[in-house]
């Protein structure tokens, strides 16, 4: 009897190592469940994040072509514009120093006068008369004017114009090619 109670006894202590065991391994299981059910919704937030950057991406591509775009046309149309100026600037009064101009037709123009002139505020007076008749420009105003000597000891000035140009739009005609 005495071997039966000890069969028994491994019996019993096998058998609860094997619910035991199975115990942890359900415990386990439900643990990497949860973590799964969690790593599968941070998945899906951080697909849900990679697709709206894509988006955003293919957005931003879409704009930055338009812009292209539009760039091309704008320096077709600045280009005429320049012509257009360079056309109206009285010969051998000034010398155009730089040029700025905005998407609204307002340029601004750094002038100076040349070193041989005898009269230069007379200069001045020509090139603003020149832009006033032409009818490609309107509200021409000489913003400041600044005085000076030329290595050749002749009287310089340096100014600022500033003046919107109203001529033909030149942006369509190079949308219509």
């Amino acid at each position: 009897m005495h071997k039966k109670s000890i069969t028994l006894m491994l019996g019993i202590f096998l058998l609860t190592g094997v619910f035991l065991h199975a115990g942890y391994n359900f415990w386990q299981n439900a643990i990497s469940d949860d973590k799964l059910a969690t790593v599968q919704e941070e998945l899906k937030e951080v697909e849900g994040k990679l697709l709206t950057l894509q988006n955003k991406k293919v957005e931003a591509a879409v704009a930055a072509k338009r812009t292209l775009d539009d760039f091309g046309d704008i320096r077709v149309r600045w280009s005429k514009v320049l012509d257009t100026i360079l056309e109206t600037v009285p010969d051998n009064k000034v010398d155009i120093l730089s040029y700025s101009g905005t998407g609204g037709d307002e340029l601004s123009m750094s002038v100076k006068t040349t070193s041989g002139s005898v009269e230069p505020y007379f200069d001045i007076a020509d090139l603003i008369q020149a832009f006033d008749e032409s009818d490609d420009f309107e509200n021409n105003f000489v913003s400041s004017i600044a005085k000076g000597i030329s290595e050749e000891g002749a009287e310089v000035l340096t100014f600022n114009f500033s003046t919107r140009y109203i001529g033909k739009d030149v942006l369509a005609e190079a949308r219509s090619r």
